[in-house]
C-alpha cells in the first residue's frame, strides 16, 4: 500500500533570499553608477579629447566600435558574474592610488596618455575593491582591452610606423619579383618601370593591422582550448597578416605604375584594406574551426554555471538576512577618487607661471667667426609643433662648413603642448639614427661647461650628419622624453613651470671629414653659441 504524505515548503526563506538578492544588485548599479559619474568627472576632458581627436586618426577609428565589442563580452559573461560572490578587496585601494599617480602625472607633466592609463587603473581599482579578485578575474579580459584604445605615445607610434613601412616595402617587393615584375627597393621605397611608390602614411596599411591584431586577441580569448592551440593562432596571425599586407601594396604599386599620372583613388585603399581585414580574419576562423577539440566558444562555461539559488531548507526557517552593506574598501576607493577631483578643481583655479624668453627675432646672425642665414618653418609645420617662438639659422664658419642651428621655445608644456624631440620629427621624414649616447662636453668658454647632451649620427639614402640636441627646462638639461616628462610633472608641481626648449645643432659629414672633425666644429661653435643663447633664455 501506497502512503503519501503531502509536504508543505514554508516559502518565507526563499522570499527573503529573492528580496535580498534583488536589494543586493540594486545596490551594485548604484555603486556602479557612482563609480561612473566619479570617474568621468575627473577625465571628462581626456575622454573629450580621446573620442574626438585620437579616435578619428586613420589608424585607431576602429576604437570607435570597441566599446561594443566589450560590452558584447561583459553581456557574455553576466551569468557567471552574478552567480560569483563579491569579496571586497583592500588591494583595490592600491590600483587606485596608482591611477592616482598617473592622474597627476598627467595633469601636471602634459602627458594624455598617463591619463588615460589613470583612467584605466581607476577602473580597475574601483572593481577590484568594491567585487574582489575572482570576480574580477571574470570580466578581466574585456577591461584588458580597453588598453587598445589608447592610442601609443607620439615617438613610440613613429617607430612603429617606421618599421612596419620597411617591413611592408620589403615584402611587398617579394610579391612583385614573384610575379616577374622588375622592381628595385630602396628603403621604403619600390621603384618600378614608370614610376616610384613609397610606402608611409596611409599605403603602409596599418590602420588595418591594429584592427587586425585586436580581432585576433578576441578570436583566442573567445577559442576555449588548450594554450598551444591559442599560442598557433596568434603567431600565425603575425605571417598570414604580413604576406596579406605585401599584396596589398604591391596592387597598390602596380595601379601607381599602370596609371603614373594619376594618384591611386582612396576608395580602393580602403577597399583593398577591408578585402584584407576579411581574409585575414576568415583564415583564423578556418584554422580555429579545423583544429581538433573546439566544439563551442564561451556557451561551455556559461552552460555550466547554471543558477546558484539555495534551496529553501538551506536557508533554514527562520533567517536572520542582513542587509548588503556597502563595501568599505569601495568606500574609501570613491573617497580618494572624490579627494582627487577636488584637488584637480583647485589646481584649475590658481595661476601657473609663464616665464618670458627673450625674442628670437633679435638673435644675432654674426655669432663670432660664424655667419649665419636666418631659415623659416612653414605655418602649417608651427601650427602641428605648437611653440612659443623658435630660431632657425643656418651658420657658416671659417672652413665654409655648414651648422644648422635651431631652438624652439615653449612657455608651457601642458597637455598636448611638449616639446616634439627630434627623434620622433626626424624618424618621420625618413633619417635613421644610429651610434646614439650620451655625453658630456666640455666647452672652456660657457661658464656651465661640461654640458650634458645627446649625440647621434644621423644618415639617409646619399648624406651623413652629427647632431647634438638636448632639452634646456627650468635650469636642467634633461636628454630625453622620460626625464622631461618628469621633470614638467616635478617642477610643475612644487615651482608652477613647465616651460623649456629644445635646443639642436647639426653639421653635415662630407667625405673625406670623419666623425671628429664633425665633432670638433660642433664644440667649437656651441662654445661661442650658448653664452648667447643663454642671454634669450630664463633660468
Amino acid at each position: 500500500m501506497n502512503v503519501y504524505r503531502k509536504v508543505t515548503l514554508n516559502p518565507e526563506p526563499m522570499n527573503a533570499y529573492k528580496e535580498l538578492t534583488k536589494s543586493s544588485h540594486l545596490t551594485s548599479w548604484i555603486q556602479i553608477l557612482i563609480a561612473i559619474l566619479v570617474i568621468g568627472s575627473i577625465h571628462y576632458n581626456s575622454l573629450h579629447r580621446l573620442l574626438i581627436f585620437e579616435w578619428d586618426k586613420a589608424a585607431f577609428q576602429y576604437c570607435y566600435f570597441m566599446p561594443l565589442v566589450i560590452g558584447i563580452l561583459l553581456w557574455m559573461r553576466r551569468r557567471e558574474f552574478a552567480s560569483m560572490p563579491s569579496r571586497p578587496a583592500w588591494i583595490g585601494i592600491i590600483t587606485v592610488l596608482i591611477g592616482c599617480f598617473f592622474l597627476l602625472l598627467g595633469e601636471l607633466g602634459g602627458e594624455f596618455l598617463s591619463l588615460y592609463i589613470s583612467m584605466w587603473f581607476m577602473i580597475l581599482g574601483l572593481c577590484w575593491a568594491q567585487f574582489g579578485w575572482r570576480k574580477l578575474k571574470i570580466i578581466l579580459f574585456p577591461l584588458v582591452l580597453l588598453l587598445t584604445t589608447f592610442p601609443p605615445p607620439r615617438f613610440f607610434y613613429v617607430r612603429l610606423t617606421s618599421a612596419v613601412d620597411l617591413i611592408s616595402a620589403r615584402i611587398a617587393a617579394q610579391v612583385l619579383e614573384l610575379l616577374q615584375i622588375p622592381v628595385f627597393r630602396q628603403g621604403n621605397v619600390l621603384d618600378l618601370e614608370l614610376t616610384q611608390f613609397q610606402v608611409t602614411g596611409a599605403y603602409s596599411g596599418l590602420g588595418f593591422l591594429i584592427p587586425i591584431g585586436v580581432a585576433t586577441l578576441i578570436f583566442v580569448y573567445l577559442y576555449r582550448a588548450r594554450l598551444w592551440k591559442r599560442v598557433l593562432v596568434l603567431c600565425l596571425a603575425v605571417p598570414l597578416v604580413a604576406s596579406l599586407n605585401g599584396v596589398r601594396i604591391a596592387v597598390l604599386a602596380l595601379l601607381a605604375n599602370t596609371h603614373q599620372n594619376e594618384p591611386v583613388a582612396g576608395w580602393v585603399h580602403d577597399a583593398l584594406g577591408w578585402m584584407m581585414f576579411f581574409i585575414a580574419i576568415g583564415v583564423l576562423s578556418g584554422v580555429i574551426f579545423f583544429l581538433p577539440g573546439r566544439k563551442r566558444f564561451e556557451q561551455e562555461r556559461q552552460d555550466a554555471v547554471g543558477h546558484m539559488e539555495p534551496d529553501a531548507g538551506d536557508l533554514g526557517s527562520n533567517p536572520a538576512t542582513p542587509k548588503r552593506r556597502v563595501p568599505l574598501p569601495y568606500v574609501l576607493a570613491v573617497s580618494i577618487l572624490a579627494g582627487m577631483f577636488f584637488f584637480l578643481q583647485y589646481r584649475g583655479h590658481t595661476y601657473d607661471h609663464f616665464p618670458q624668453a627673450g625674442s628670437f627675432e633679435t638673435f644675432p646672425a654674426q655669432i663670432g667667426p660664424w655667419q649665419g642665414r636666418r631659415s623659416f618653418l612653414s605655418s602649417q609645420l608651427i601650427s602641428e609643433l605648437d611653440l612659443t617662438d623658435y630660431v632657425y639659422m643656418e651658420y657658416k664658419g671659417p672652413p665654409g662648413k655648414e651648422i644648422d642651428f635651431y631652438v624652439a621655445w615653449y612657455t608651457s608644456q601642458s597637455k598636448g603642448k611638449s616639446i616634439h624631440t627630434p627623434e620622433t620629427c626626424l624618424r618621420g621624414v625618413g633619417w635613421r639614427f644610429q651610434e646614439g649616447q650620451e655625453i658630456n662636453v666640455d666647452l672652456p668658454g660657457y661658464k656651465d661647461s661640461p654640458v650634458r647632451l645627446n649625440r647621434t649620427v644621423l644618415k639617409s639614402e646619399n648624406s651623413r650628419r652629427l647632431m647634438y640636441f638636448w632639452f634646456r627646462c627650468r635650469g636642467r638639461n634633461l636628454i630625453n622624453a622620460y626625464e622631461l616628462k618628469f621633470f614638467n610633472f616635478w617642477d610643475r608641481l612644487i615651482k608652477r613651470r613647465t616651460d623649456g626648449a629644445l635646443i639642436r645643432v647639426m653639421t653635415p659629414i662630407a667625405a673625406p671629414e670623419t666623425i671628429d672633425d664633425a665633432e670638433k666644429r660642433l664644440q667649437h661653435f656651441l662654445d661661442s653659441a650658448l653664452p648667447v643663447l643663454d642671454t634669450y633664455l630664463p633660468n
